[in-house]
């Protein structure tokens, strides 16, 4: 009986042990704050989420939603359909005020997704936004609302 419990005392230490080791060695990442994220795209720069001073459409927003309305032009298949919804287009202003990385975030299909990013690729230059001062590659979401008159 006397071996018996030394086995069983020697069994709980091990398995404290164990529980100890992993518990000391586990590498946890720290958290990321989402105006921190950022990852490298084709050209190499980081790109990032959120700064303070975000790009900008020459003339602000509200010369955005009368270019982009003027240059959709509406996919006859669709028309057809009637549809009509948002579709969210996500683009890269890059630090010298390009877009790059064009593509839809999400979308409704029959012809609108491809009309949303022909209208975007085809914006002119935007104002980059900076950290610091200092230009740089930010990510943009806008939505696009297609309605039918």
């Amino acid at each position: 009986m006397n071996s018996a419990i030394k086995i069983i005392l020697k069994s709980i230490l091990l398995c404290f042990i164990i529980i100890f080791f992993t518990q000391c060695s586990s590498n946890q990442t720290p958290k990321i704050p989402v105006d921190k994220v950022t990852w490298d795209n084709e050209i190499g720069d980081s790109v990032h989420t959120f700064i303070k001073e975000m790009p900008e459409f020459p003339g602000e927003d509200k010369a955005l939603y009368p270019d982009i309305e003027s240059e959709i032009q509406y996919p006859l298949f669709a028309k057809r359909q009637g549809l009509e919804g948002k579709v969210y287009v996500q683009f890269v202003v890059t630090k010298d005020g390009n877009l790059a990385d064009v593509v839809v975030a999400k979308g409704i299909g029959y012809g609108v997704d491809q009309e949303a990013l022909r209208v975007i690729k085809s914006l002119p230059q935007w104002i980059p936004g900076k950290i610091n001062g200092i230009p740089v590659n930010v990510l943009v979401q806008i939505p696009i609302v297609f309605k039918l008159q």
